[in-house]
């Protein structure tokens, strides 16, 4: 009976250091900042009350996120701290932030946040959206999506083309590519990613992020020998830039 009691009492205890750890960030920020006015404590008041339980449960990623606030404070002054905005939009993130399992992906919901909070005007930040479609996305489809902006796609005309000027690379690259060179000769031969030596498995994927606004599905392109062509949409290079980050 006094074993049972006091290993409850344990899980208590520890339940409750995490939102006591956090609590004293949060209070060392409106402290050191603000002069004890609790600026930054509304935000996180609001947090608590709807996500006591999942603090207590992922407390790790509870004190990473108030950590991030406390890291910048050039980025989170008492201005952004106290408008309505900047509220609601840590609320909305923050439950993001703790519901997250893969840790890749947590650094960009952090990244994302940190965009959002240099935002003047927040109203027009696609938050909700870039959130939400980091939700449904594999560590593959990141992947994915990043062969678009991170050079792979010049590296390649470049070695069927070595004389090609860089201009012409890069105009070439904004055109699109079709399935079978976006995952046979990219993601497959480059990148190593043997699931797309497969065509349909490519085709699906590809097509999937296109309905996430990601990329382009185009029917004329230059180089459409073998399926659709596909290329990186304006909503594709806004959100990649929070992956690079």
């Amino acid at each position: 009976m006094d074993q049972s009691y006091d290993e409850k009492k344990d899980k208590i205890i520890l339940k409750n250091v995490a939102v006591a750890t956090a609590d004293s960030i949060v209070a060392a920020i409106d402290n050191s900042m603000y002069g004890g006015a609790p600026v930054f404590g509304i935000a996180w008041g609001l947090s608590k009350g709807l996500y006591g339980a999942g603090i207590q449960i992922r407390q790790d990623r509870a004190i990473e996120f108030v950590e991030m606030i406390r890291d910048n404070p050039k980025i989170f002054t008492r201005d952004i701290l106290s408008s309505e905005e900047f509220q609601d939009g840590f609320v909305h993130t923050f439950q993001k932030y703790l519901s997250e399992r893969i840790k890749e992906k947590r650094k960009i919901i952090k990244n994302i946040f940190l965009g959002f909070s240099k935002e003047e005007n927040k109203d027009s930040f696609k938050l909700e959206r870039y959130l939400n479609t980091l939700e449904q996305l594999s560590i593959e489809d990141i992947e994915v999506i990043k062969t678009f902006s991170d050079k792979t796609v010049d590296q390649w005309y470049k070695d069927q083309f070595p004389e090609m000027e860089d201009h012409e690379v890069e105009r070439r690259s904004e055109v699109g590519l079709n399935v079978g060179q976006i995952g046979d000769l990219l993601l497959n031969k480059i990148k190593g990613l043997k699931e797309f030596e497969d065509h349909n498995y490519t085709l699906e994927v590809l097509t999937r992020l296109s309905g996430l606004g990601l990329v382009l599905n185009i029917t004329d392109t230059t180089f459409n020998t073998d399926g659709p062509g596909f290329k990186e949409s304006r909503f594709g290079k806004e959100f990649i830039s929070y992956v690079f980050e």
